[in-house]
């Protein structure tokens, strides 16, 4: 005949315990995924934004501005120097400039402190 098994309450526990500890890693790993695709596409606005107020005044001014300086005094961009360091090389007056945005890498000022003392 048809013998019920009684389920061991140790294996149960070391099942969800597993079972908890995987959805939590997948989770973990979505989220890092997320805010990474995040973290580019900010990025990736901040060039478009700036390119786009550089075509301004090239259509404005018959030439691209000398400087990131130039766009903020005269086109009022607003750069975000506290998250982002920003390279703008531009070759000629009539050539687009290449734009280049680098995020800042988070330092724990305390830690430099007391490296220094």
């Amino acid at each position: 005949m048809y013998r019920k098994r009684r389920s061991n309450p140790i294996v149960a526990t070391l099942v969800v315990a597993l079972f908890i500890i995987i959805s939590g890693a997948l989770l973990l790993n979505g989220t890092r995924a997320f805010l990474q695709k995040d973290h580019v596409r900010s990025k990736q606005r901040e060039v478009d934004v700036i390119r786009k107020y550089a075509v301004q005044c090239y259509a404005t001014e018959g030439s691209y501005p000398p400087n990131l300086e130039y766009l903020e005094s005269h086109y009022q961009l607003m750069l975000n120097r506290d998250e982002y360091d920003y390279m703008y090389e531009i070759f000629a007056a009539n050539i687009a400039p290449i734009i280049t945005v680098i995020p800042k890498l988070e330092v724990d000022r305390d830690f430099l402190k007391m490296e220094n003392e």
